[in-house]
């Protein structure tokens, strides 16, 4: 059982050892050694392989390789800088979290991340910055404050537009090489909550931000799972992201009764974003059945 692992380089490019050439490697030389029965049959080649596996099984997991998801060179910013982009831009919602996860992830590359935020609306003093905002701030984000996330889309787009080598990341991450590699993530986490719980949950409980969480589970989950999303207004009702989720099937659709900028009225007894995830708890006292699972992003 492998104890620790120690982390001694992180390459700007991405690691091999992260890469899916890493299994094909040890597989070979495993092959090679396993030819000889005198060796096969040792323990020290025993030893090895049962390092090699455990290796092999943990080596993207945040819990045991902190950072290092950020380092698969076939990720979502990893294949943004191969193609000449290492300055990121994004607009965020005050209270929104993915500032504080692009600001991280930023920080383990060493790229260039520069974010555009909605000042916090429930302090007195205009153009404050949410927790989240002086947390991202902490990892080295480069901050500007704006009164409304329309003025700093608008702002972060603008300014994107001036070099070549900037990436403006729309809101929620809702692009083509995030929504791909998020997709990946998710199934390796998916399954492992049905292992865990031991059964498939018949009802999801999603929070709707900009959708991105929802079109991606939309692929994941199979068709006995119904998906009951609570949209908590960070875009107005008639924005095409939100319509897009009206008429499906597979989606059940409701409103937080709060706007975004307030707090959830019954919030929940465990860590939870209070102006996102939390407004689902309402929900889930009134309409949770057995069986139902609620996927709670981010305290």
């Amino acid at each position: 059982e492998v104890k620790k692992i120690i982390r001694i380089a992180c390459p700007a490019a991405g690691t091999v050892i992260l890469d899916n050439r890493f299994e094909k490697y040890l597989n070979t030389i495993l092959g090679a050694m396993g030819v000889v029965p005198v060796i096969k049959a040792s323990l020290p080649y025993q030893i090895v392989r049962g390092v090699v596996t455990a290796v092999s099984e943990i080596k993207a997991l945040a819990e045991y390789l902190p950072g290092l998801v950020a380092m698969i060179p076939h990720s979502f910013l990893q294949k943004l800088v191969k193609e000449g982009q290492d300055d990121f831009y994004y607009a965020s919602p005050f209270a929104g979290f993915a500032q504080v996860a692009l600001a991280y992830t930023c920080q383990q590359l060493g790229l260039n991340c520069r974010l555009f935020c909605e000042s916090d609306p429930t302090q007195k003093l205009a153009g404050q910055k949410h927790e989240f905002t002086k947390l991202a701030e902490a990892y080295g984000a480069n901050i500007s404050m704006h009164s409304t996330l329309k003025e700093a889309e608008e702002r972060a787009t603008e300014i994107a537009c001036l070099s070549q080598r900037s990436y403006k990341i729309p809101l929620g991450f809702k692009c083509d090489p995030f929504t791909d590699a998020f997709e990946d993530a998710l199934r390796i986490q998916w399954a492992k909550v049905i292992h865990q719980i031991g059964f498939v949950p018949r009802r999801l409980w999603l929070p709707v931000g900009s959708g991105t969480l929802v079109s991606v589970f939309q692929r994941i989950v199979g068709p006995t799972t119904q998906l009951m999303c609570v949209d908590v207004h960070v875009l107005p009702a008639k924005d095409e992201r939100i319509l897009s989720l009206v008429g499906h099937s597979k989606i059940n659709l409701f409103s937080a009764p709060e706007y975004f900028k307030d707090r959830a009225d019954l919030p929940p007894e465990i860590p939870s974003n209070v102006h996102y995830d939390a407004k689902l708890w309402q929900f889930l006292v009134k309409y949770g059945q057995a069986d139902d699972l609620w996927w709670n992003v981010a305290r």
